[in-house]
């Protein structure tokens, strides 16, 4: 397993304050709830935080406000964290606890997704929305963070690859996801999500909550895994053809899967996200996918230690730089109407390639 360097999130808020200059920021106040996006606190504290957590940071000082009954997990969970941690009552009145702290201050940086009557209470305050600059450096992912994601990614790509789809004929789509969850927990990787859709259902859909239909002998299997380690996620997905599915559906599976690796080999730094759109469409057309079979939606993500972090692959106006990290995820609609999809994680390296994670 990777070994973390220590200070290594406390470094994380120097880079943070390195903000207040350019912005004449007086402090930044940060929020989320538990695994919502986008990943703010835990790419800077290192944690899987709780249902509502505050992050605090001042020029010499840093506070994390917790409500009160997780404040003494929150300090052996962080306990690398050069911050105070303050209890506060139910999460509907943080702020007011919160408010007191910035008696002080005029000029309020904030983040993340803290609901908009929480900020009405600090209108009497300059606020100023932060998010795209925090964005931006945790965006860029240092060796240490490619490391992580290339240990869960790869532990992921591995056991979808080896993933043997005969033995759940006759099992429910919820059974196979309890077994799924059940080997990679007992291998120490945590459920970050898990869809599965098999049958006609992929008509519809590619990525859909387990339901009890059961396997058939013929179908069609579409298995999306996303596990977390160390706060840092995989997402990653593979389709399974079983009997006559594979005759079927095998061929334009594997093309889907060429669109995937050209278009990776064509996406270097310095494109635009949104124009990864056309780059995906036209690698359909030169890989013998029929046009009308190309879906543009769900193109891909940036990943990290948010599940879906940014560029919103092909829609956004995102520069893609060294060190970003994001999924490829393409689908293809099949002349009978079923959907299949491929789906990796990549990285642009030093070189400014990008490769599989």
């Amino acid at each position: 397993m990777i070994k973390i360097p220590e200070n290594y999130y406390t470094s994380r808020l120097e880079k943070i304050r390195s903000l207040f200059g350019k912005h004449n920021l007086d402090c930044l106040l940060i929020y989320n709830a538990e695994k919502e996006d986008p990943a703010f606190l835990p790419w800077i504290l290192g944690e899987n935080i709780f249902d509502s957590t505050y992050l605090l940071i001042t020029k010499k000082g840093a506070f994390i406000f917790i409500p009160q009954w997780f404040i003494e997990e929150a300090k052996n969970l962080f306990k690398n964290i050069p911050a105070e941690f303050i209890g506060t009552p139910e999460k509907a009145t943080m702020m007011l606890t919160i408010k007191s702290y910035l008696q002080n201050f005029e000029i309020i940086g904030y983040a993340g997704n803290a609901p908009y009557k929480e900020l009405v209470l600090l209108a009497e305050k300059k606020l100023v929305n932060m998010e795209e600059d925090i964005r931006k450096i945790y965006e860029i992912k240092d060796e240490v963070e490619i490391k992580l994601l290339g240990e869960v990614c790869n532990y992921t790509r591995n056991y979808l690859e080896n993933l043997k789809i005969k033995q759940f004929i006759g099992k429910t789509e919820q059974e196979i996801a309890k077994q799924i969850q059940q080997e990679t927990e007992s291998d120490g990787y945590n459920l970050g999500h898990l869809s599965i859709v098999s049958g006609q259902r992929l008509q519809k859909t590619t990525a859909g909550f387990p339901s009890d239909y059961k396997i058939q002998k013929n179908d069609l299997v579409c298995v999306d895994l996303g596990l977390e380690k160390q706060t840092y996620f995989s997402d990653i997905t593979r389709c399974y053809f079983l009997g006559d599915a594979e005759k079927k559906y095998r061929l334009n599976y594997d093309l889907l899967k060429s669109v995937v690796s050209n278009t990776s080999q064509i996406i270097t730094r310095g494109i635009q996200s949104k124009d990864i759109l056309g780059i995906i469409r036209n690698e359909f057309i030169k890989t013998g996918l029929t046009e009308d079979s190309f879906v543009p939606a769900d193109l891909g993500h940036g990943i990290g230690t948010g599940r879906h972090e940014y560029p919103e692959i092909g829609f956004d106006e995102s520069i893609l730089e060294k060190g970003m990290v994001f999924t490829l995820e393409p689908e293809a609609k099949l002349s009978d109407g079923m959907l299949v999809r491929y789906e990796d994680v990549f990285y642009i390296n030093q070189e400014e390639k990008t490769l599989i994670i």
